[in-house]
């Protein structure tokens, strides 16, 4: 038994060694593997870092384009309220002119926009007081006086069918946009 004995003792030992063998190389294969998860928990860090950085420069840069889109937002509008501001003095001041500049200004208006054809003028109800039923004729003497009055300061011709509408809400409406650029300079 003793020869039996030996023989099993030693298939043990060979056993036992390469089970340690064994357990080293898992133990070393392990400690790879802790080595690489390590390195790739890092790297999933320092993106993360590095993803939450940009985004934090992201939302910086959204933020700055969107506080400087209300700041061109706010100064436009400010810039177009003071225009509408100019232009309705201006409008005023015509409307508001002495009664004879006033009748200047309507003929210079009547020159530049209207053809001189037979027709009928409309003014409105305070034009025809401040400017006399014969301001038609002083214009042109192929214009008759309507009974009907324009709707606003100014006048509005009629030749048959078409109109040309010249009262000063219309005009300035007309020029608006170019108004409104000359105004915000």
């Amino acid at each position: 038994m003793t020869g039996l004995n030996s023989i099993t003792d030693r298939i043990i030992a060979d056993a036992e060694e390469q089970a340690a063998q064994k357990l080293a190389e898992a133990e070393a294969r392990a400690a790879e593997i802790k080595k690489e998860y390590d390195a790739e928990k890092a790297r999933v860090r320092d993106a993360a870092e590095k993803g939450k950085t940009q985004a934090l420069a992201d939302m910086r840069e959204r933020h700055k384009a969107r506080l400087a889109d209300i700041e061109r937002s706010e100064l436009l509008a400010a810039r177009r309220e003071a225009a509408a501001e100019l232009i309705a003095a201006a409008k005023d001041r015509i409307i508001n002119m002495p009664d004879a500049e006033y009748g200047d200004c309507l003929a210079a208006i009547f020159k530049a926009q209207c053809t001189d054809e037979p027709g009928e003028i409309l003014l409105s109800k305070r034009d025809l007081e401040r400017l006399g039923a014969d301001f038609a004729k002083k214009l042109s003497d192929k214009l008759a006086l309507s009974e009907e009055y324009a709707p606003s300061d100014g006048f509005i011709i009629r030749y048959g069918r078409v109109e040309q509408n010249c009262t000063i809400d219309e005009l300035f409406r007309d020029k608006e946009s170019e108004l409104f650029d000359i105004a915000c300079k």
